[in-house]
């Protein structure tokens, strides 16, 4: 499989020590930031057949882009597919697949948008 191309826009800024692999193309827009140790990558292993090795099995990959002015926090995993919107954020530690709307925000594991917290259980006889 061919390499992907890697297009960073104009005045994207990317942290220290981010991994971004392309084999399909990732896309990062213009004034998007990307904080430290952010990973994008656009593949995965396929692994249906429980009898072969995974590296033998070979990739799949899908496009990754992330919109104009997007911010991925501190640590934050983009996969294969996603699509993070213009203005988008992403919490730190965040591991997004699928589609981020745009002005978007999001965190967690699967990346989405925080809730209300849970309600408090309180225990018997306690307070």
């Amino acid at each position: 499989m061919r390499a992907g191309a890697v297009e960073i826009g104009e005045q994207a800024s990317l942290g220290e020590r981010c991994t971004i692999v392309a084999h399909a193309g990732v896309q990062i827009a213009p004034r998007a930031t990307l904080g430290d140790e952010v990973t994008i990558l656009d593949f995965d292993h396929r692994f249906a057949d429980p009898e072969l090795p995974i590296r033998v099995q070979g990739l799949t990959s899908e496009r990754v882009s992330v919109g104009e002015g997007a911010i991925l926090g501190p640590r934050a995993a983009v996969l294969r597919g996603a699509r993070v919107g213009a203005g988008a954020r992403v919490g730190p530690l965040a591991v997004v697949k699928g589609e981020i709307a745009p002005g978007a925000v999001v965190e967690g594991v699967p990346a989405r948008a925080p809730g209300p917290p849970p309600p408090r259980h309180r225990r018997k006889g306690g307070r």
